[in-house]
């Protein structure tokens, strides 16, 4: 007779799976009296992952807020460059001036716009200094407004960055750990279950039925997948 197995829960589950893995073992440990003793381990798992996803949702709720601090720079760095465009235009009297040109290079005003806020930044950076030799006003207030922009969209760009390596450590060190220790609890589970059911002459699936089985497992079929979820991935 085969011994009975359990899939392994994915490291890249969600923890509202891993919660409810840990919970479902527990409450039907509880209501067998020749398991219920193996019970409060998976509480405190289920209670771990509370904790967990509390704190993922601070981490979920940072990138948001990072996020939006990013196409707000990114508004804002939008209109200046479109203000700039325009002013050269009026200025010389002409779509495309030499002196535009050589703002631009090879790309175009539109094309600049369109670019994400990394990729805009770097075209721009040398910008205000630029502008603050022209001889209009205009231009030279413009190139101010610029460098403010440059600094605000340079900010926002690095917290992006920070706060989605912070998620990426939390997965990392908290998650993947938690996840590790409901796999090494199920397998031992399992272990002992399987002897508890041998000595009181249970059924051969009598260890597994403890342990959560979506309807494509109990048919035969592999292990559901458990896709962690993220937020909306940046456009720009």
């Amino acid at each position: 007779m085969a011994t009975p197995t359990i899939p392994t829960i994915p490291t890249g589950a969600s923890l509202e799976t891993v919660w409810h893995r840990a919970v479902y073992t527990e409450r039907r440990l509880l209501r067998s009296k020749l398991a219920a003793d193996l019970a409060p381990p998976f509480a405190a798992i289920a209670a771990r992952c509370k904790t967990e996803l509390i704190a993922q949702l601070g981490h979920w709720g940072a990138e948001i807020g990072a996020q939006a601090a990013v196409d707000e720079a990114d508004d804002s760095l939008d209109d200046t460059t479109g203000e700039i465009v325009a002013e050269f235009r009026h200025a010389d009297r002409k779509a495309q001036t030499p002196r535009l040109k050589h703002y631009l290079g090879t790309d175009t005003a539109s094309g600049i716009v369109r670019l994400g806020l990394a990729s805009q930044l770097k075209v721009v950076r040398p910008w205000p200094k630029a502008l603050a030799s022209e001889p209009e006003s205009a231009l030279q207030t413009l190139g101010t407004r610029l460098s403010e922009d440059i600094t605000t969209g340079e900010a926002a760009d690095n917290e992006r960055a920070t706060v989605a390596g912070d998620r990426a450590t939390h997965r990392a060190r908290n998650i993947t750990s938690l996840i590790d220790d409901l796999n090494a609890l199920r397998a031992s589970t399992l272990g002992r279950l399987i002897t508890r059911g041998t000595k009181n002459k249970q059924p051969a699936d009598w260890p597994r039925r403890f342990f959560y089985r979506s309807r494509t497992q109990a048919s035969g079929g592999g292990a559901e997948p458990t896709p962690e979820p993220t937020p909306d991935a940046p456009k720009k």
